[in-house]
């Protein structure tokens, strides 16, 4: 079985945007603030989902998220 790249898809190549956007700026952020800093809008809350079930974001209800702790340090490690 071939292993598969994770950044192969636009999806996730829209994921790893979208927390760069949520670590430059820590927030919280809205939903909708997220929204229009891409072209995508349906795909910017697919991608918050995901983010959120592997435990990247924090959602506080419908409405903010912001990164959580752990992909702040990621980040940081990734950087330099």
């Amino acid at each position: 079985m071939q292993a598969q790249n994770r950044f192969s898809t636009p999806d996730d190549v829209s994921e790893r945007a979208i927390m760069d956007a949520l670590i430059d700026d820590p927030g919280p952020w809205t939903v909708e603030e997220v929204q229009r800093e891409f072209s995508n809008p349906i795909a910017v809350l697919d991608g918050l989902a995901r983010l959120a079930g592997v435990g990247m974001i924090h959602r506080i209800g419908d409405e903010f998220v912001f990164a959580t702790r752990t992909a702040k340090q990621a980040a940081s490690i990734f950087e330099g």
